[in-house]
């Protein structure tokens, strides 16, 4: 490379000669490849060319109005997947790797942090037309067409009833290999179908010379092939077979930074290194490290696209230390100058040069101004490419697709436990209705979260369906039995506080029992009111919902009895008044004789026909073993007599203080069911989950 007088090889180097097409090649190699694509206006799924549709989309997104600014894909910094927020306080001392571990990931992580939002403040600072990915995921390029090709060759397979390994390479996976650079067809072309030993091995040896991956394992399938499969035709199918999977896989690659800029014709590629500015740590091995990662993905770049990109492109090689205050000195002190020359110092950001990033961008452009006029149709291209295939491939994870309904589906799965919920296509047409609801014209409450509309992300992440859909209806009774965590007093503050603007003459009585350990009064059951009573009377300030607890409702000359007498007592001094009763203790010490489930009668509001609006929750308790199985069989029976007194008992699943829910269902999203590891800061121990499989988009 010109300038270069090192083995780094940083900086500028151009793309070879060539004369693209006008036509995206692979809009012709594979334009027979069709795919199935949600129409974005009707919703329509319709089986569409790929790469045709891939183009017009990107068209209809980014360049149809002439879009001069600067894309950055994510388009926020997502969630890392393999450190969770914040510092673990401890680590176990029997785990003295862990530490480490842990703050090496924090380390890479805090790294690619710093160069990324560099970058990004220069070009919101200096505007260009370009994009950005970090990190960018080759893995993606094609990959409909990979994942195409292993399923027809399962298929063809089954159908043969034989080894998938030992079928010829399909006329799929040969296009796959020409769009790669790999070279394989000129050496299928110039071989016999049927080879003796002798040829064979000269077929093997071949392979061999062109390998960009591991030449011992195609000397490894080989000998094993020779073993297991007699006939070699099917020797020579499997070795070509596992050369094909070799070769995509040695292809498969992750740059820290990828950017590209329009009319500078330039794909700058950051390899970003987290190697600590300390005497124990060698910057050589680092810059030689990568190094060899830039040489890899330069090559790999070429090969694969320069069908559309001519020698006034150029790969621009640079290597990031961001921990290193002065790259230089810290050369000089390990004796090391000679690592890298003064050429390829311009391409190592330390520190110093991260703080000027500006000038350093500015020196960039001068060497890369030379070029000649802007290659609209190519940049165009290559976006296409690199943005468009990463936006559909769920093997790099991100919940990005052309079918706004699997983006919905799959995020409000991860907010509210459900993906068909109240912001879904079908319940915003009024065709499907969560929970039995009877009313569309209901779907833009006023009332509901300051009016904002079900499919506004402040009501998505608030409230789950199955919540919505109670307050909907309204109901004059309502009896939570359900688990913690799942929303009771949040519908119950919710619907009381409407009822209250609502209300001019009747009052609202918000009734928090969470002081009563049971049902039995002592001397010092009313005096100790809880610390969720103060916070309730604070959440209701201002209201006009009145916050009573315990010792509201047990006369200070009475001090016996249960609680179910006093609040029934407290109830009937107040007919048509309101009452939203939260954290109802069911459970009374365990005497013989007396039932483990005590329930609340209110019979009486049937009988007297109140008018009174009365939402009461159970508290969940813990039963002894013995005595569990007669207090479901009590509570099953309260349940239907509450029910055919008019009660409503909704039916609520999702724990919304269930993080680790959320962080799978977010997983599902970010790794595509992959594993990750994260800290449980619990235990303090790095630990390994799996996601949700996430459902493919494409359909073959």
């Amino acid at each position: 490379m010109e300038g270069c007088s090192c083995s780094l090889g940083l900086g500028l180097h151009s793309f070879p000669h060539s004369l693209p097409e006008e036509m995206e090649p692979l809009q012709k190699r594979f334009h027979e490849q069709k795919f199935t694509f949600a129409n974005p206006l009707s919703k329509v799924e319709e089986k569409l060319p790929l790469m045709e549709t891939l183009a017009a989309r990107t068209e209809e997104n980014y360049f149809s109005q002439g879009s001069q600014k600067f894309k950055m894909f994510p388009p926020a910094i997502l969630i890392d997947n393999k450190t969770a927020p914040g510092f673990p306080s401890t680590f176990k001392d029997d785990a003295p790797g862990e530490k480490q571990e842990w703050l090496t990931l924090y380390g890479e992580k805090f790294s690619e942090e710093v160069i990324s939002q560099n970058f990004i403040s220069h070009f919101t600072k200096h505007p260009e037309e370009g994009f950005m990915l970090h990190p960018y995921c080759s893995e993606t390029y094609l990959w409909p067409l990979k994942k195409k090709a292993e399923a027809q060759r399962k298929t063809e397979a089954d159908l043969q009833k034989c080894d998938p390994t030992t079928l010829p390479l399909s006329r799929l996976e040969l296009d796959i290999c020409d769009c790669l650079g790999i070279s394989i067809r000129s050496i299928l072309e110039s071989s016999e179908v049927s080879l003796d030993d002798s040829e064979l091995e000269a077929y093997v040896l071949k392979l061999t010379n062109v390998a960009q991956s591991n030449k011992k394992q195609i000397s490894s399938s080989f000998s094993w092939a020779k073993k297991k499969l007699i006939d070699n035709g099917k020797v020579k199918n499997h070795i070509t077979y596992k050369f094909y999977l070799a070769e995509v896989q040695a292809r498969n690659f992750e740059t820290d930074l990828m950017i590209s800029i329009k009319d500078k014709k330039a794909i700058i590629n950051v390899e970003i290194k987290s190697t600590p500015d300390s005497p124990e740590k060698s910057l050589k091995n680092t810059l030689k490290k990568a190094a060899n990662q830039l040489k890899i993905v330069n090559k790999t770049f070429i090969s694969s696209h320069q069908d559309i990109l001519n020698e006034g492109w150029n790969f621009v090689r640079v290597i990031a230390v961001p921990n290193i205050g002065d790259m230089q000195q810290k050369l000089k002190d390990e004796n090391e100058e000679a690592i890298c020359c003064n050429h390829c110092k311009e391409f190592v950001l330390d520190e110093s040069a991260m703080k000027n990033i500006d000038r350093w961008m500015f020196n960039l452009q001068k060497k890369l101004i030379k070029n000649n006029s802007p290659d609209h149709k190519a940049y165009e291209k290559f976006f296409t490419r690199l943005v468009g295939f990463t936006s559909i491939s769920t093997s790099l994870g991100k919940s990005v697709t052309f079918s706004l309904q699997d983006i919905r589906s799959e995020y409000e799965r991860a907010i509210v436990g459900s993906k068909m919920g109240v912001s879904s296509e079908q319940t915003l047409n009024g065709e499907t209705l969560p929970d039995d609801l009877d009313d569309p014209q209901k779907l833009c409450l006023k009332n509901l979260k300051g009016g904002k509309h079900l499919s506004s992300l402040e009501v998505m992440c608030y409230w789950n369906p199955l919540q919505v859909s109670v307050l909907m209806k309204r109901p004059k009774r309502v009896l939570f039995d359900a688990d913690f965590g799942c929303g009771k007093t949040l519908l119950k503050k919710h619907f009381a506080c409407c009822v209250a603007k609502e209300s001019d003459q009747k009052q609202v009585f918000f009734i928090s029992l969470a002081a009563a350990k049971g049902q039995e009064v002592d001397e010092l059951t009313w005096k100790r009111p809880a610390v969720i009573d103060v916070a309730n009377a604070i959440d209701f300030a201002e209201t006009g919902v009145e916050v009573i607890g315990v010792k509201d409702i047990i006369p200070t000359d009475l001090v016996k009895g249960d609680i179910n007498e006093h609040l029934l007592n407290f109830m009937k001094k107040h007919p048509n008044d309101h009452f939203f009763i939260d954290e109802l203790p069911v459970n009374g010490k365990l005497k013989k004789g007396v039932p483990p489930f005590q329930p609340l009668d209110l019979s009486y509001l049937q009988e007297c026909e109140s008018s009174s609006i009365v939402w009461v929750t159970l508290r969940p308790s813990e039963i002894e073993g013995s005595k569990f199985e007669t207090y479901v069989k009590d509570l099953t029976i309260y349940k239907e007599k509450m029910k055919s007194e008019g009660f409503l008992i909704p039916n609520l699943t999702h724990n919304m203080r269930n993080a680790s829910s959320v962080v799978k269902a977010m997983d599902s999203l970010y790794t595509a069911g992959k594993e990750c590891k994260n800290v449980n800061f619990k235990t303090q121990e790095i630990e390994t989950n799996k996601g949700f499989k996430h459902k493919e988009i494409l359909k073959f």
